[in-house]
Formats: structure tokens, C-alpha cells, sequence
């Protein structure tokens, strides 16, 4: 006997017999098959119990009306906070070092809601000015990317910025004392 779930919500099962003659099965057979049958039917009715259970427990009926408001917010934040923690990934391409880690909030209907989360980014300079210039470019549009950066998003990006303009002034400083060779290997004139 095969038990199978009709719908995802558990409320309609449906007992698919195996196309067996009884009449060809040996009497141990028949006992094997008798106690498999009543073991399935066991669990059948404790998985459905337990499921069908757990689906009234998170149901937002009974609910009051400010519990419905509370649930209503937090699906909201949910969201909210989902969308934000993605920008950060999205917009911080190689330099993400994890995806997002979430801190939750149980709602009155049982379940669990994102309301914080964050992303970790690499924000190290590299040995390179150039590739520090360009990676703090990112770390920047990857801090900035949600629709409403956070005052941590904001001074992330404003350690980026002056991670940058270190690294720039590093490569000015390397291109006036290269032997007279700027960035594109022609000769500067530093006569004057």
C-alpha cells in the first residue's frame, strides 16, 4: 500500500493500492502484507494529524484584530528586509563573503519573520591601488543599493570612500614618482 498527498495543505490523502491477488500470496506473504498495510495506515493518520494540526496552529483564523495588524506588519518587514539583504548581494558581485543572515520575529500565527538582517562584504584594501579604486566602487554601490540604505549601509560606504580616496592619492603619488611614466607609460615632462 502506497499513501500519497493529493494537495500541499494535507487536508485530501488519497490510498493507492498495489494491484496484488491475494489468493497468489503465500500466508507469511499475506501476513507481511496485512501488518505493512496497518503500519501505513498508522502513520498516515499520525502524519495527517500532525500536519493537518500544525496548519490550524498557523492559520490566521481566531485571530484578534490587532494580532491580524502585528501579522500584517511583520509580512510587510519580511519583505522589506528580504529585498534590502538581496540589494546587498546583488550589487556586491565577488566581494560578498556570505549571503544574508536574518534575525526573526515569531508572528501570533506561528511563524517565524525577518525583521534585521545583514550581509557581509569584503571592504580589505587590495595590495594594488588601482584594484582598491575599483573594488571600493563596488563595496559603495553595494552599500547604497537598497531603496533605503541604513545609517551602518551609509557609513559602510563612507569607510569605502575614504578607503578610495587613500588609494587615489596612493596612485597619484606613484605615477609623479615613477621615473617620469604616468599611467599610459608615456614620458611627463617634469621639467619646469
Amino acid at each position: 500500500m502506497y499513501i500519497s498527498p493529493i494537495n500541499p495543505n494535507f487536508s485530501n490523502w488519497t490510498t493507492f493500492k498495489q494491484d496484488v491477488r491475494i489468493n497468489s500470496l503465500s500466508p507469511k506473504e499475506n501476513q507481511v502484507n496485512h501488518a505493512f498495510e496497518n503500519n501505513a495506515k498508522k502513520f498516515t493518520s499520525n502524519f495527517q494529524e500532525s500536519f493537518i494540526g500544525k496548519a490550524q496552529k498557523t492559520s490566521t483564523q481566531g485571530l484578534s484584530a490587532k494580532d491580524l495588524k502585528i501579522l500584517q506588519e511583520l509580512r510587510s518587514r519580511d519583505r522589506e528586509v528580504r529585498a534590502h539583504e538581496q540589494a546587498h548581494i546583488a550589487a556586491g558581485g565577488a566581494y560578498v563573503r556570505s549571503g544574508a543572515s536574518y534575525q526573526y520575529q515569531e508572528g501570533p500565527d506561528g511563524h517565524r519573520y525577518a525583521v534585521g538582517g545583514e550581509v557581509s562584504i569584503d571592504t580589505s584594501e587590495e595590495r594594488d591601488p588601482r584594484a582598491t579604486i575599483r573594488k571600493m566602487d563596488t563595496v559603495i554601490k553595494a552599500a547604497l543599493a537598497p531603496a533605503k540604505p541604513s545609517a551602518k549601509d551609509r557609513a559602510v560606504a563612507a569607510m569605502a570612500r575614504a578607503k578610495k580616496v587613500k588609494a587615489q592619492m596612493e596612485l597619484a603619488k606613484e605615477e609623479r614618482f615613477s621615473g617620469g611614466k604616468n599611467v599610459s607609460g608615456t614620458i611627463i615632462n617634469t621639467y619646469a
